[in-house]
């Protein structure tokens, strides 16, 4: 691939346009949460084990972030 100024111009466009999705899905993850979301009682009633609550959480944020069109990176490491 030959890299040209117009390379370069379609690239820093495309990060530009990646960077405000992800500004626009971090906005729209912090309107989903709830009160709820942040009582940790809650969590022990409705989802019982640590474990199902970070998959709860994890697929509704990816939830929002694919719905903004945005990239989210993340990884669980657990046991």
């Amino acid at each position: 691939m030959v890299y040209t100024l117009a390379t370069a111009q379609e690239s820093k466009t495309s990060l530009k346009a990646s960077k405000k999705a992800n500004l626009k899905a971090l906005r729209a993850w912090a309107e989903v949460l709830t009160e709820l979301d942040y009582n940790a009682s809650v969590w022990q009633a409705v989802h019982k084990q640590p474990q199902n609550a970070f998959d709860f959480y994890i697929q509704k944020l990816s939830d929002v972030y694919d719905n903004e069109k945005a990239h989210v990176n993340f990884a669980l490491v657990g046991m």
